[in-house]
């Protein structure tokens, strides 16, 4: 199944729960990245992140490389309750966060948006989740 310009297909069988394949809208900005990036990989294979080894990076090479990054980058997640996190704490379920904490926080979107964009099944699981970051 090919993508229109402007979306990422997204399999079921990288997605939890039982959505099936879904789309996924990107910002012009990040469709030119990627563009430039897919015309310089090294593989022919329809995954994003390729890896040298099969056609798609492991689960673990993921959160290798965002661990690795974000300690080049200085990135140290930020707990409610903790404070500032060091920088191997950060990982890509970090960043799904942070977007649900953009959404709600700075964008004041409704928590059934964030249930929608992360592809929640239902919103109690938004809720119980990412509930504590309206303001009350």
């Amino acid at each position: 199944m090919d993508a229109e310009p402007g979306e990422l297909y997204l399999p079921s069988k990288i997605q939890k729960g039982n959505l099936g394949a879904s789309y996924l809208d990107l910002a012009d900005e990040t469709c030119q990245q990627l563009r430039g990036y897919r015309n310089r990989v090294w593989k022919d294979t329809k995954a994003v992140f390729p890896s040298r080894q099969s056609d798609r990076m492991t689960d673990h090479s993921v959160q290798n490389t965002v661990t690795r990054v974000a300690e080049e980058a200085d990135i140290r997640p930020y707990r409610i309750e903790e404070g500032r996190d060091k920088s191997h704490e950060a990982s890509p379920h970090t960043f799904r966060h942070s977007i649900a904490f953009r959404m709600i926080r700075r964008e004041n979107k409704r928590l059934k948006d964030v249930m929608l964009h992360l592809r929640h099944a239902n919103l109690q699981t938004t809720d119980e989740v990412y509930g504590h970051f309206r303001r009350r």
